[in-house]
């Protein structure tokens, strides 16, 4: 005879295996942390975290001796709801979407500490830009006060020198027709001692504007990895002005969108063969940047040329090891969490190889390139 529920109708047993899972989850959740730690009815030696922890690399669930993290205890989810096929898919599904969730977690977690990191380190220099910024605007408020009083001082002098004319042409009618004696030297105020009157801005400002702005308006063109020759190193630097001029001409509706007046003022040679286009702002070097803007203008070069990226590097310090900056996506995460323009980090490299890390090493310093 047979035993159990062999011989139970499908369709009933189905409904009496929900009941009861619906039943068993609907007094799981309504029990206190106290209650499911005591596990009442339940065989179990684990009632902590320790005792758990050293459950799961006796298992071999957790690496012996590994630090612990979401990202572990995710791997040891997923192996678990692996160990056997005789859980139930219930059980089996709550395991694994508990894996993800922390997995989850740890990668937002890992996001922020590196956004975070990354954010720390770039603040002293916004904050240094900042105050070069207002030093700028000083300067320049200074210099357009010193052109005002010159401007005023010239036609001072010009009003001043057309009066003492007229006077001086008077005097030679009256002399012509009946001679006198020399009258005394009138004192009148001389152009160079206008000049010398102005005060002068100092010319460290002047300096400091175009040192910061020199770098910022340079494009670097090298050769192509596969071409022989790009045709540029024949040219002399005046010509090579004037043909980056006529190749963004060239672009036609490609340069539609170009900043006002954009144009090429200088051209350096390099001795590895490179060469160094300069323009006339800031705002037409970033915009020949762009990746289909730069695309466009090498092809109508002669297509032999590539754009050499210009790396501004800085350290960031303890960046967790789990993060990978080279999978799809992590920069643009750390832009995004940092409040950075999308490809403002243009590459990323922990400083010390992997193999040279110390056991259980959670942090490490890595470089971050930055193209401005």
């Amino acid at each position: 005879m047979a035993t159990g529920t062999s011989g139970v109708n499908p369709q009933a047993r189905s409904q009496v295996t929900r009941a009861m899972r619906e039943t068993s989850s609907s007094s799981t959740t309504q029990k206190t942390r106290e209650e499911l730690v005591k596990a009442s009815g339940i065989p179990t030696d684990i009632y902590d975290g320790e005792v758990g922890q050293q459950h799961l690399e006796k298992s071999g669930y957790l690496a012996a001796g590994a630090p612990i993290t979401m990202s572990a205890l995710s791997m040891a989810a997923l192996r678990l709801s692996q160990c056997t096929a005789k859980i139930p898919k219930p059980i089996m599904e709550g395991i694994r979407a508990l894996a993800f969730v922390m997995e989850k977690m740890a990668t937002d977690q890992m996001v922020e500490v590196v956004a975070l990191a990354v954010v720390e380190k770039l603040t002293p220099h916004l904050e240094q830009a900042t105050a070069a910024t207002t030093s700028i605007t000083s300067a320049v408020s200074d210099l357009s006060l010193v052109a005002v009083g010159s401007t005023k001082a010239i036609n001072d002098f010009r009003e001043e020198f057309h009066d003492l004319t007229k006077k001086l042409s008077d005097a030679v009618e009256v002399l012509e027709a009946e001679p006198l004696a020399a009258p005394a030297p009138a004192a009148t105020a001389s152009y160079a001692n206008v000049l010398r009157s102005q005060q002068q801005p100092p010319p460290t400002h002047v300096a400091a504007v175009a040192r910061g702005q020199t770098k910022e308006q340079q494009i670097l063109i090298e050769k192509a990895p596969d071409a022989d020759t790009n045709g540029l190193s024949d040219l002399s630097e005046k010509e090579l002005v004037a043909k980056a001029n006529m190749t963004r001409h060239l672009m036609g509706m490609e340069a539609g969108d170009a900043p006002p007046n954009t144009v090429f003022v200088g051209a350096q040679k390099l001795r590895n063969g490179g060469v160094l286009l300069q323009l006339n702002s800031v705002a037409a070097a970033d915009w020949l940047r762009q990746s289909e803007v730069m695309k466009s203008f090498l092809s109508h070069l002669g297509g032999t040329s590539v754009l050499k990226t210009r790396l501004l590097n800085t350290v960031v310090e303890y960046i967790p090891v789990s993060f990978d900056p080279t999978t799809f996506g992590a920069l643009e995460a750390v832009e995004d969490a940092s409040g950075l323009p999308r490809a403002s980090i243009l590459s990323a490299k922990f400083i010390k190889p992997v193999q040279l890390r110390a056991v259980g090493q959670g942090t490490a310093h890595a470089i971050f390139g930055f193209g401005s």
